[in-house]
């Protein structure tokens, strides 16, 4: 049932995210000291964030450590990668996001309209506020697990994540065998791999969280569908 909650949030967010308004898009002034660059006051833009849109700010080289100095506002994805540390003194409020070998630091609140994944053990995401996300997608010991989103899926490495707390409502599962006591005071479904679809799984058979994301921003449901359950 949650999945398909969940499942059906996104799809009403995906046609939201096509319907909306250009951003009217703002760079502030940009200061280099060293290895770092920081940008001078709030962000706001649309369409991708990555290494190489920061490499271009930056006249060609990728500074080590980038500064945003202001709040965050995407309407896209923000995918920080190759090493790069990234510190955003305000709230984001993007599309989604996803960490490759980065680290991400955020002093105010986590917006993410889709999803937050982390693709690598070496993904590091830090936020001071909270974070609001349909999905977690964790991976390695430097992923937040906590998300103030009110209608959530968290999913560990492959390990489909379960809070028994009373936000579950009509939701909540016995604890019985099927689930166990996992890290970071979650429990976990003992059957998580045959709960999600083959695709959501690499050519070697292990849990992929750049896959699983790919079906849920083409607005498919990662979750296999009990046939008792709407499509």
């Amino acid at each position: 049932q949650k999945a398909a909650r969940i499942h059906q949030h996104i799809r009403q967010t995906l046609r939201g995210l096509a319907q909306r308004p250009a951003l009217p898009a703002h760079i502030p002034e940009t200061r280099a000291d060293g290895d770092t660059l920081t940008f001078h006051g709030a962000l706001s833009h649309n369409g991708i964030l990555d290494s190489d849109w920061f490499r271009r700010q930056s006249g060609g080289t990728l500074p080590a450590h980038i500064i945003i100095d202001g709040d965050l506002t995407l309407h896209g994805a923000l995918n920080p990668g190759d090493g790069l540390h990234l510190t955003i003194s305000g709230n984001a409020r993007i599309d989604s996001l996803t960490l490759d070998d980065a680290t991400l630091d955020i002093h105010g609140d986590l917006d993410a309209a889709l999803a937050v994944c982390a693709t690598s053990p070496a993904a590091v995401l830090r936020v001071g506020g909270a974070l609001r996300s349909p999905y977690l997608l964790a991976c390695g010991d430097e992923m937040p697990r906590h998300n103030a989103h009110p209608d959530h899926i968290y999913i560990d490495d492959g390990a489909v994540g379960y809070m028994p707390a009373s936000a579950d409502g009509n939701d909540a599962f016995p604890l019985d065998d099927s689930i166990g006591r996992g890290a970071h005071g979650w429990y976990t479904f003992h059957n998580a791999q045959r709960m999600l679809r083959p695709e959501t799984r690499d050519a070697d058979d292990h849990f992929s969280p750049a896959r699983t994301f790919a079906l849920i921003q083409s607005g498919e449901n990662p979750f296999i569908r009990p046939p008792s359950s709407p499509a």
